[in-house]
Formats: structure tokens, C-alpha cells, sequence
């Protein structure tokens, strides 16, 4: 290897590849990737900016809440109207 030419991880590769076909006229309608690009947000946000689909494989362990689901951030209490708490209520 060229002592200029560095390494480089494949997902950057990957959208190079894709950009040169895209120049070239024959974009893919949609992007199929292995287990190794899954995880990689940026790679994912890369082909939505490109306007590519994507179809991304995932291991058999991996689930997923239903689609009608709303998340919850873990540390976000519930609404009370429980009045002031006791400390704020001697200082008072």
C-alpha cells in the first residue's frame, strides 16, 4: 500500500461507490448492507441524505417495540399535583 493512502473504513468506501454510481446515472434504487453497517448512524444518515433506501441486515437477537409504541426517556418522572415537595414547603 502507498505510504500517502492511509486506511479508511469500509461505510466511507461503501458511499463513494455509491456516489460514483450516481454520477455515472445508475444510482441503486435501494442500498442492501450486512450486519456490519447496521450499527453505524452515520453511514444510515449518509444514504438518507443521498435520497437511497436502505435495507440493512440484523442479527436474530435484535427486537423491537411495535410501531405504535411511544418511547420514554428512562429518567422522565410523571406529572403530579402533589403540591409543593416538604423542603420547598418549610422554606416557604
Amino acid at each position: 500500500m502507498p505510504t500517502d493512502i492511509g486506511h479508511r473504513e469500509k461505510w466511507p468506501l461503501a458511499l463513494d461507490i455509491l456516489d460514483d454510481l450516481t454520477a455515472w446515472g445508475v444510482a441503486p434504487r435501494v442500498v442492501l448492507a450486512d450486519t456490519a453497517y447496521r450499527t453505524n448512524a452515520a453511514f444510515r444518515s449518509a444514504l438518507t441524505q443521498r435520497g437511497l433506501g436502505y435495507v440493512l441486515s440484523v442479527r436474530s437477537d435484535v427486537t423491537a417495540p411495535p410501531s405504535t409504541r411511544c418511547p420514554r426517556h428512562p429518567l422522565a418522572k410523571a406529572p403530579t399535583d402533589a403540591g409543593p415537595s416538604p423542603a420547598t414547603a418549610r422554606h416557604s
